[in-house]
């Protein structure tokens, strides 16, 4: 838990998105992980062209079946994703 405080702390720090995502791959990486990806609902963030992170948006019509099969009442879910799931 201590170890997600830290992160949380030194995300909101980052001076850009680019470097919060740079920060994050640093930390995913420190734990033998190949990385971490962030999703952005598409409605709520600035991230559609011309910008340099299309890559990260997420449509809620996209979202909605794992949220309702995944997270049901709860704000997060720390679990391994299925195919489908990892192409979100």
């Amino acid at each position: 838990f201590a170890r997600l405080l830290h992160l949380q702390a030194d995300l909101a720090t980052a001076d850009s998105l680019q470097d919060m995502l740079n920060r994050l791959q640093r930390w995913a990486r420190g734990f033998g992980l190949a990385g971490a990806t962030v999703r952005l609902f598409a409605e709520r963030w600035n991230i559609g062209a011309p910008s340099d992170f299309t890559h990260l948006a997420l449509t809620r019509s996209a979202f909605e079946p794992f949220r309702i099969q995944r997270l049901g009442s709860e704000q997060h879910y720390l679990g391994g994703l299925n195919g489908p799931e990892l192409l979100l």
